[in-house]
């Protein structure tokens, strides 16, 4: 969601109230909803998915799985003999996404059911595939959740001037097995989503069924559900950051979520809005 900073009134930034109502009409509920804010006045391509299917370079033996559900229509699984440590692929990445990046803080979120609690991955920004400008720590995978955060950088990992061009650099993802017996990593997608601000919210139990909105009330920094029979119900944990709109500037707001049972498919679909009010500076 994209609102021009000639719309917000005010003088300072101020917090906003999210409504994200589940509009997918059959019984799976949402589960966990994340949300990054970019205020930054980037050019596009602000933010990125990057699928297995597209990667520049993949290692090792693997599967690959055509479904209109996944992101961008497939979804690749690694086999992984042995205990050791795997070089599953990576990605080039153009000089014009590293300027749009400019510098500021993303959120990589990672859609990968693995299922194998045996299985850590990390993440690496590369130059030309071989020397590392940054990785990070080594990340369990979740054997209940497939829509995973798996780390926040800088993109790219260095200090840059507005202006500057970024030279081409590589986002590799590496694997780690414990056990000798054959393992498996599957990997619908990785999302590069801008993250000055972050919010996650993660259900106590039941999610929001069709038709029910998450509030995420950042004025009162308070999260529930909405549109239930019987009334609202504070079913959601909210940390992070909160999330607010800057005057002057292009505000740019990311939504992610899954199911409440695990699942996070590219089908899924949301009406989202978004309501403020204006902060004025005054002697």
């Amino acid at each position: 969601m994209e609102i021009a900073g000639a719309a917000i009134a005010g003088d300072i930034a101020t917090p906003v109230q999210i409504e994200f109502q589940n509009s997918s009409n059959d019984s799976t509920r949402v589960g966990n909803l994340y949300i990054g804010r970019s205020a930054q006045s980037l050019p596009s391509p602000a933010s990125l998915s990057l699928s297995p299917e597209s990667m520049s370079i993949k290692y090792g033996t693997f599967n690959t799985y055509y479904d209109a559900v996944y992101q961008g229509g497939a979804l690749v699984t690694w086999t992984l003999t042995g205990e050791s440590t795997f070089t599953l692929g990576s990605w080039n990445i153009s000089s014009a996404y590293w300027t749009a990046f400019a510098g500021t803080k993303y959120r990589i979120m990672g859609t990968l059911p693995s299922g194998d609690s045996n299985v850590q991955i990390k993440i690496r920004v590369l130059i030309e595939k071989l020397s590392a400008l940054w990785e990070s720590d080594w990340i369990p995978l979740s054997y209940n959740f497939t829509l995973q955060e798996l780390c926040t950088v800088n993109l790219p990992p260095y200090k840059i001037i507005s202006g500057d061009a970024v030279y081409p650099l590589d986002i590799q993802i590496q694997a780690k097995t414990k056990g000798n017996y054959a393992h498996s990593v599957s990997m619908d997608a990785l999302y590069l989503m801008p993250a000055e601000r972050w919010k996650s919210l993660k259900q106590k139990g039941y999610g929001a069924s069709y038709g029910v909105t998450i509030v995420d009330d950042n004025p009162n920094n308070r999260a529930y559900s909405t549109g239930w029979s019987g009334g609202s119900i504070g079913n959601f944990d909210a940390s992070g950051t909160q999330i607010t709109l800057v005057p002057g500037k292009t505000n740019r707001l990311y939504f992610m979520s899954d199911t409440w049972t695990g699942s996070a498919l590219a089908n899924r679909t949301a009406n989202i809005k978004v309501g403020y009010r204006p902060r004025y500076l005054s002697l």
